[in-house]
């Protein structure tokens, strides 16, 4: 397989979109892709609207839209037509109802869907004369140039596309059926998380497994509080993926060409069909972890995705309708962190732990927490490492793309065949490129932060070496101190597991960075303590950049995340918030403070884990709930200046510079 030659390929066809924002002239020229998206929703064609059209389209992100609907929609009380705030954005009166919102954002959905779905058409096109014109010119001269893909391959992005379609009309009916769920939950308990555990747990209404074990992700929806398996509750959806299912494999095992793992691949659709079909609810996680299981023997660098994350949901982690296709990608990046990492963690687990046992003294964490660490460093050693390109991607991740993902989240199956980390960081960095400059960056940055940050993305080797460190060493620590129940346990009164994950996965990818001894760094930055600035810059900002999030579900991990992380840098003034902007005040001496700081503040995290407490105990020592129960900073300078931000954020959120 050239896996080169059919990123050309990708490349080429989805530049159609990819470079909006510089084809309409940032927003100031008409466009076809752009403007057609606007009229399809009944909005201007201004360049501020065309910003949140190619945000939708180009970006695949929702939150722009949302912004706009939310301040037209729900923030503005006057009537539509006396209010000419509301007028001046829309062609006609829509309603100040949040079923409108929805409506619209299933109209966004369902454009962006009809464009890659054409895109992926006009992709197979292209692939297939390709291999038709190498396969002539190679009969024609035996020295010519070998098809990118072979049959079977041809047929693996043929009918993942068609597979596609089905999941691409499931996502929005999935979507709605959780936001209904989920307003009518917080409504009745006040967006307390914990009663509404309880209530679900009373009423059995959380998912179990065969054994009756309340499991850590649904497959399953609440109908008239039953619960019904996904197969029951959208039915026909469903029923178009099983039947799409059963045209792929028949293609597979009907391909005549000989393929090294032809067979698993058969296996593997074979098991998501079968885990679709599924009506009873106490069988799916286990129908779920055969599909997992089969998916793990599939190594090939043609790599498919199935429902994976639960990242929508926040109280039964009801699994997404993932569905992509990702290829290897053997040029961008060779990662360095695997050892650092195994280095760190073997360091941590050997170092003292004062505790008394019995007649006292002092052992190690790894004689106590021993189930913990031979889990932890046998799934570590097995994990399978894909620097990828997304080809084709469809159904939820037409909501949002990830910028680096490991999987599967099932600890019983990662125990016998470990898991997958995929990072995407040409397609992160690009994405980051081609973005506009926002003026709410611009007016929450100091001049220097924001000169430095933009140095860095132009610079392909450095950005790429923070990425290794930032990005990839957070999937790698996702597999760390775990057992196959430490995200049940520590889920089970307050479902914040997730909350603090993601700051545990990102701040030990920090954490290994910092203990390392003689890292060689790559780019322009000459010296080891430039590299250190420069990580501090990117952390900085992508924390900075996660607060406008505090509303938006799916992303509230993250959110979480940051508020911790800047709990932590702010604890050593490594930025100091002056004239309503954030500087960086980087010297030798507070890195040197922030590494002790990062350290304290993980180890206390580390007994959390091995002892399997309620992720609260440890989140609500940085967080507080605030009158409209979002979690903000307990730090009443950051909370007053990180509110000042999403309140700035909701203003001019979408106002490009």
């Amino acid at each position: 397989m050239n896996t080169k030659k059919i990123i050309q390929i990708q490349n080429k066809i989805f530049s159609e979109v990819k470079n909006l924002w510089e084809i309409s002239e940032q927003g100031n020229k008409k466009n076809i892709i752009l403007d057609s998206f606007l009229d399809e929703l009944n909005m201007k064609q201004t360049p501020e609207n065309r910003f949140i059209a190619y945000s939708r389209i180009s970006e695949l992100r929702v939150e722009p839209l949302e912004l706009f609907l939310d301040n037209i929609l729900v923030k503005i009380n006057t009537p539509f037509k006396n209010n000419k705030k509301a007028k001046g954005n829309w062609d006609i009166k829509i309603p100040n109802k949040l079923n409108d919102k929805r409506k619209t954002l299933n109209k966004a959905y369902n454009y962006v869907k009809r464009i890659y779905e054409d895109l992926g058409d006009k992709f197979i096109y292209e692939l297939e004369k390709d291999c038709q014109q190498r396969a002539l010119a190679l009969w024609i001269n035996s020295k010519g140039l070998k098809p990118s893909v072979d049959s079977f391959e041809l047929q693996i992005f043929k009918w993942t596309l068609n597979v596609w379609k089905a999941f691409n009309n499931f996502m929005p009916v999935w979507e709605n059926a959780i936001i209904k769920q989920n307003e009518i939950l917080d409504k009745m308990f006040e967006w307390n998380s914990e009663k509404i555990m309880n209530f679900l747990r009373s009423k059995n209404l959380l998912e179990i497994d065969e054994n009756w074990n309340e499991t850590d992700r649904a497959y399953s929806v609440i109908l008239g509080w039953k619960i019904f398996s996904y197969f029951d509750a959208f039915n026909k959806e469903i029923n178009w993926i099983i039947f799409a299912l059963d045209d792929f494999i028949d293609n597979c095992r009907y391909e005549s060409c000989i393929h090294p793992e032809k067979e698993q691949y058969i296996n593997y659709l074979t098991a998501i069909k079968e885990a679709f079909e599924e009506k009873d609810c106490t069988k799916l996680l286990s129908r779920w972890q055969k599909v997992d299981e089969f998916w793990m023997w599939i190594k090939w660098p043609l790599q498919i995705s199935h429902p994976l994350e639960f990242y929508e949901d926040k109280y039964r982690k009801w699994v997404a309708p993932e569905w992509d296709l990702r290829i290897l990608d053997t040029e961008t990046l060779d990662s360095k962190v695997e050892e650092n990492i195994k280095n760190m963690y073997e360091e941590i687990y050997n170092s003292p732990l004062l505790e008394k046992r019995g007649a006292g003294g002092e052992f190690s964490m790894k004689e106590k927490y021993l189930e913990s660490y031979n889990f932890s460093k046998d799934n570590f050693n097995r994990v399978q490492l894909y620097i990828s390109e997304p080809v084709l991607y469809f159904g939820s991740e037409l909501n949002w793309l990830f910028s680096a993902q490991v999987v599967p989240n099932d600890e019983v199956v990662s125990e016998k065949f470990w898991k997958k980390i995929f990072a995407f960081p040409k397609m992160v960095l690009e994405s980051k490129k081609k973005a506009p400059l926002m003026k709410l960056t611009k007016e929450i940055l100091d001049e220097n932060l924001l000169e430095n940050y933009l140095k860095i993305l132009e610079d392909d080797k450095l950005y790429f070496d923070i990425y290794d460190v930032e990005t990839i060493g957070h999937e790698f620590w996702h597999t760390l101190w775990l057992t196959k129940d430490t995200e049940i346990l520590m889920n089970k009164k307050t479902w914040n597991f997730k909350n603090i994950e993601e700051f545990k996965a990102t701040a030990w990818g920090l954490c290994s960075y910092f203990m390392e001894k003689s890292r060689q760094t790559q780019g322009t930055a000459p010296t080891k303590l430039d590299f250190n600035k420069n990580i501090i810059i990117m952390h900085l900002v992508r924390c900075i950049w996660l607060l406008k999030y505090r509303e938006v579900a799916e992303v509230l991990p993250y959110y979480n995340e940051s508020l911790i992380h800047l709990e932590i840098m702010f604890e050593v003034w490594i930025f100091e918030i002056k004239n309503n902007k954030i500087m960086l005040k980087f010297s030798e001496e507070n890195f040197e403070k922030l590494k002790h700081n990062y350290i304290s503040h993980y180890k206390k995290l580390i007994n959390i884990y091995l002892e399997k407490i309620d992720a609260w105990e440890f989140l609500f020592n940085y967080v507080v709930i605030d009158k409209s129960w979002n979690n903000v900073s307990k730090n009443k300078i950051l909370q007053d200046f990180w509110n000042y931000y999403y309140d700035l954020y909701k203003k001019i959120g979408n106002e490009v510079v």
